[in-house]
């Protein structure tokens, strides 16, 4: 049986280790740092600023901005 803890807090994590210690549970911790890494592109393929900048906004679904005007101003200002 595998049991995945995840976690931040240091102290919990010393808990769960001291309790798997006690009750003879083996502990594998596995090291989850790629994870937390930005991808990075892909190799030889880039795009110019201006391109990236013309295009935004251009798909079907990319809302229009007076949805936008509508969602990000409080009705109270």
């Amino acid at each position: 049986m595998e049991l995945i803890l995840k976690t931040d807090n240091s102290i919990k994590m010393a808990k769960v280790m001291a309790l798997a210690k006690k009750l003879g549970i083996t502990v594998v911790q596995k090291d989850d740092t790629q994870k937390k890494i930005a991808p990075v592109p892909p190799k030889g393929k880039t795009a110019s600023v201006t391109d990236l900048l013309e295009a935004f906004g251009k798909d079907p679904d990319f809302p229009s901005t007076e949805q936008v005007r509508s969602k990000s101003w409080p009705s109270a200002w």
